[in-house]
């Protein structure tokens, strides 16, 4: 069970919330519960520190910080006492570099799943969705912050309130700070107006919590938040505008990032905020969606409509990129008439400006391969046009093929730079080439230079419109082929039958997706892998044992050189995939995420219909352990009735008795002896071969032997039959299990025996094809009833005969026969002909014995 969460808040430094954690403390240890000091603050409080006295205090973690030894939390030392309830002071903490999580709430996150309860303190300025009214309140940044989501999911909230005329006294008394600091105090948080304007922060958003905490009882709100975030770096205040939006609507909260072909010219400072408000976002509660497009309005309208939007919240900005965006709202405001636009203003900063994008571009695009690929083209276009003119062709005609090579420079090269250097060496060589004088550089007369205008016009709105659709090509194939790789996934995943193949097909849906190599372990795997070292490991235990990603990339042992996903479905567990000196963005994770998920799922679904088949199975050998008994019991009592009375007849007529009777009885006695021997080994041969253990002992051997041996068992029992082998020169190389096959030929044989005549005829043939090896008995008796046709391979069945001794028997010799057969992967047949009938197998033929015959 999952421990329960306290928090005490109030919305000042010094207003009590230690104090009343610990006095609450005291109270559950007077009833008897088991209560322990996990972190404190160490205060200069000398009433708050004295009620310390008296409770269980866990010793510190010390943790070197910059020639600093740095007193904080240990979570291992909790999880090892795992007290009923544990103190712990400052949620919104950050922790120190090298800890396992970097934020105390993450701690305390792991001790509630260890079903330890919590008690709490937290300053309600530390609400992530409070920063941009908490600046503006007190024109300071809160760097220690708290998603909203932990103090909304609390099982309880204390407000620990006070009066700021009293919080006043108490300050200046040096009860909160020491002298040295009231000063700096009172012009930061603790001026009278300050401490009213957050006390009704703190009312109101308790408040709120307790509403959403009632609204979870009613029927669901018809208002649908959506924020629409930019690479702007004050993109922030917009998820939390919406966020506090959502919350005072009581309606749901989603978040987009569309992704276009200039996100690539980010640098990797501007991508990092974007995945950073991704993350706040969904850490204040909202759905987030990274898509891919080139057209940022009808992706925001597309969602919007899909999620039912009615409140869209934007930045705005006065730098380049706002003059961007008045389309991007104008076009929305076009598309989504019904739905509110609320602007958020953002600070100018530093934008990514257009010399900056264009010296990245250039960086990247210039390459030798690319440069050469645009020089042939342009040769070859001009060698066309030279031929052209050679033809007669028009003057139109040569600048025409000269543009084609210029427009195909512009759509298969990765910059316009390529273009515009074609455009250059396309107006040199026609100038050159085309125009008098010829094979000189000098322009000659105004229609000419009119000419290279044109040409230069054309051909950079050509190029414009190329360098257009390739950018919008590139990211709508970047983003098919993501879809198609999710979409492959479920696919490849559905045609899987066992959690080998589902972990095979995800190795391979992995690569596709994130483009990094990885590893898939099971947690038994992770427990004995020599690759891993003890750290390496201990980070692989965490994530499986909480469902949660860890390792570099994340926030929880985010200094280790491995990342590391869980794959789960729920609480179900599958593995984990182990990723090492990887970076994936945020849309990455999301796509691993989805995937690992879907795997997980298969996995369990698989898994589950194992466990059904398992039990079904069982089902069916309790079945027929009943059957079998019963049989047993028939079977076993008529045998041993024909030996017992046939015994005492022995004894009772003495040497009255003539010889001939004599013997007839002997040998009754003889033939049920024989009868239940053959029984026994029926029974013996059935309960190895669904035993759970059983293995084949398959080796290569010639069947035309194994037929032999089997024939010359059924020697005692054959009468004036005449049993053979047809071709027995034959030399059949079969990879089987020898003595078992000997038991399938000697049933079906001695099966033939009851249902022939005493002076009936039995044959066995070998036939051996492309694929298959191919054993048939066949008798001349009455053949076999076609009712039963069908079921004479099922265990414990036995048919009806004329013979009254064929119809004893519960059925196991042509049972084990189908078993024994199927385990060499093969199948059982059996029909009447013309004689009588025909029983046998089939087998597939191996490489090897495809080697041993060619050798």
């Amino acid at each position: 069970m999952r421990g329960k969460l306290k928090i005490f808040y109030s919305y000042i430094a010094g207003a009590g919330k230690t104090y009343a954690m610990l006095q609450a403390a005291h109270q559950l240890k007077a009833n008897g519960h088991d209560v322990v000091v996990g972190y404190v603050e160490p205060h200069t409080r000398p009433d708050t520190m004295a009620l310390v006295e008296g409770l269980e205090v866990l010793p510190p973690a010390k943790i070197a910080y910059k020639n600093l030894e740095l007193l904080d939390l240990d979570l291992e030392a909790v999880l090892a006492r795992k007290p009923e309830t544990v103190l712990i002071d400052e949620l919104a903490h950050s922790n120190a570099a090298g800890m396992r999580h970097t934020k105390r709430y993450q701690d305390v996150l792991d001790i509630l799943d260890a079903g330890i309860n919590v008690y709490t303190t937290l300053n309600i300025q530390h609400l992530v969705s409070l920063q941009d009214v908490i600046k503006k309140v007190s024109k300071i940044d809160v760097t220690e912050t708290l998603p909203d989501y932990i103090f909304d999911q609390a099982d309880q909230v204390e407000l620990v309130d006070i009066e700021p005329l009293e919080l006043h006294q108490r300050l200046l008394a040096g009860k909160i700070y020491a002298s040295a600091k009231v000063d700096k105090a009172m012009e930061n948080f603790f001026s009278e107006k300050k401490l009213s304007a957050l006390r009704e922060i703190a009312l109101r958003r308790g408040a709120a919590r307790l509403s959403e905490t009632n609204r979870k009882n009613q029927l669901g709100t018809t208002e649908t938040v959506l924020a629409c975030l930019s690479p702007n770096q004050d993109n922030g205040r917009v998820v939390r505008a919406a966020a506090r939006l959502a919350k005072a609507l009581k309606g749901d909260f989603y978040a987009i990032y569309v992704e276009t072909d200039a996100h690539e010219e980010l640098d990797n400072t501007q991508k990092e905020k974007i995945d950073a408000d991704l993350k706040q976002a969904k850490s204040l509660g909202g759905q987030i969606e990274h898509v891919q497009g080139a057209k940022v309005a009808q992706q925001i309208v597309d969602y919007a409509s899909m999620v039912g939007a009615t409140k869209i919240v934007m930045g705005r900005t006065p730098t380049r990129w706002w003059l961007k965006s008045r389309s991007i709202v104008d076009e929305i405001v076009a598309a989504l008439p019904e739905a509110e636009l609320h602007m958020v203003p953002l600070k100018k900063g530093r934008s990514f400006t257009a010399w900056d994008r264009m010296r990245l571009r250039i960086s990247r695009s210039l390459n030798l391969p690319s440069a050469l690929q645009a020089l042939l083209t342009m040769v070859i276009a001009v060698a066309a046009a030279l031929v052209f003119d050679q033809l007669g062709v028009g003057t139109l005609g040569i600048i025409g093929v000269i543009l084609t090579g210029v427009l195909a420079v512009a759509f298969f090269a990765p910059s316009i730079l390529y273009p515009v250097a074609a455009v250059v060496v396309a107006i040199a060589s026609y100038n050159f080439f085309f125009v008098e004088p010829f094979y000189t550089f000098a322009i000659q007369g105004r229609q000419n230079l009119i000419h290279y205008l044109l040409m230069v016009l054309v051909t950079f709105c050509a190029t414009m419109f190329t360098a257009v659709l390739r950018r919008t090509t590139r990211v709508a194939t970047r983003s098919s082929s993501r879809m198609a790789a999710l979409l492959n996934a479920n696919r490849r995943f559905a045609l899987a039958n066992t959690e080998e193949e589902i972990m095979a097909a995800l190795t391979k849906v992995i690569g596709e997706v994130i483009s990094e190599p990885a590893r898939i372990l099971t947690p038994e795997e992770v427990a004995v892998d020599p690759d891993l070292s003890e750290k390496e490991r201990g980070i692989l235990e965490w994530s499986m044992q909480n469902l949660h990603s860890a390792g570099r990339g994340t926030d929880t042992l985010k200094d280790s050189p491995i990342t590391c996903f869980p794959i789960h479905a729920n609480d179900f567990l599958a593995g984990i995939v182990l990723l090492r000196d990887s970076e994936l963005d945020e849309a990455q994770k999301r796509a691993l995420k989805a995937v690992l998920s879907e795997a997980a799922a298969f996995t369990q679904k698989v898994r589950l219909l194992q466990i059904e088949q398992d039990h079904r199975d069982q089902a069916e050998k309790e079945r027929l352990k009943l059957i079998l008994l019963r049989g047993v019991s028939h079977d076993m009592r008529t045998p041993l009735a024909v030996i017992a009375g046939a015994a005492d007849t022995l004894i009772d007529s003495g040497t009255d008795l003539a010889e001939a009777n004599r013997q007839e009885l002997l040998g009754d006695i003889k033939q049920e002896a024989l009868e239940m021997s053959r029984t026994i080994d029926n029974l013996l041969g059935m309960t190895k071969v669904t035993s759970t253990a059983f293995r084949l002992n398959r080796q290569l051997d010639v069947m035309e032997d194994v037929v032999e041996t089997a024939i010359e068992k059924c020697a005692t029992r054959q009468g004036e039959r005449k049993i053979s082998l047809l071709d027995p020169a034959g030399a059949t190389v079969v990879k089987m299990d020898s003595l078992l096959m000997v038991q399938v030929l000697v049933n079906l044989i001695d099966n033939a025996i009851k249902h022939t005549a005493p002076d009936g005829e039995i044959t066995v043939s070998v036939k051996e094809t492309e694929q298959w090896i191919q054993v048939k008995v066949t008798d001349n008796g009455v053949g076999i009833d076609p009712q039963i046709l069908p079921h004479i391979f099922e265990d414990f069945f036995s048919g009806d005969n004329a013979q009254s001794d064929a119809r004893r028997g519960i059925g196991l010799g042509l049972g084990i026969c189908r078993s024994v057969v199927e385990e060499h992967g093969g199948h059982m047949f059996a029909r009447n002909n013309a004689q009588g009938a025909e029983v046998g197998f089939a087998m597939p033929k191996t490489a090897e014995q495809v080697t041993a015959v060619t050798k």
